[in-house]
């Protein structure tokens, strides 16, 4: 936070105990363990690979450090070769912009192509129908925001069956996002006119996140 440098890997270091446990040893910090959803997004676009070639595929996150996340590791487990990466977000011009949808918009059979895509960049205005999967990589307060995302695929001009994959860690509080996603859709975000009511459901909500 001081020096205002970009931080590498190889200036990570992590202690770690002797069998004695009074010594500790510092050494190179190893980043073996990989996120459980990228492994499993990694695995579903090998298969998507193997079944069909050139298939242009839309990863849905909130989070843009994520996308950059998703953006280097994808690139490790792939190469240039076998799939060509995108990453669409709130950090880019307009000009950036309209550059990635073109070259993402282009079909390419000998490879695969996947447009990383913040969630709140994407929900309105894209016209992205070359695309026939979507993997939703984390849950959305409000449901209309993903609904909305999605809707930039599944429209008008759209000639193959869409395909959304959400990936949900088990036992986490995303389980209990989706259960405040149900009861927004069941009700109907657009029902509390009232202020007052609003207030009480969101404090509802986030008394539900934290059971």
């Amino acid at each position: 936070p001081l020096c205002r440098s970009s931080i590498t890997r190889n200036k990570l270091f992590a202690p770690s105990f002797l069998e004695s446990k009074d010594t500790v040893v510092i050494a190179h910090y190893k980043d073996v363990a990989k996120s459980a959803k990228l492994a499993a997004l990694v695995e579903n676009l090998r298969q998507l690979q193997d079944s069909s070639s050139g298939e242009q595929v839309i990863v849905f996150s909130q989070f843009s450090s994520f996308l950059d996340i998703l953006e280097r590791d994808l690139g490790e487990a792939f190469g240039k070769d076998k799939a060509e990466i995108y990453k669409f977000d709130g950090r880019l011009s307009l000009k950036e912009r309209s550059t990635v949808l073109k070259e993402f918009q282009e079909k390419d059979f000998s490879k695969q192509k996947i447009l990383l895509l913040s969630l709140k960049a994407g929900g309105v205005g894209l016209n992205l129908t070359c695309a026939s999967y979507a993997y939703m990589m984390d849950p959305w307060w409000s449901p209309s925001m993903e609904d909305q995302a999605i809707d930039r695929i599944h429209r008008i001009g759209q000639t193959n069956n869409v395909k959304v994959f959400r990936f949900i860690i088990e036992g986490s509080i995303e389980e209990k996002m989706l259960r405040i996603q149900e009861r927004k859709r069941t009700i109907g975000e657009a029902m509390d006119a009232d202020q007052e009511e609003r207030r009480k459901r969101r404090i509802e909500e986030i008394k539900t996140l934290f059971e």
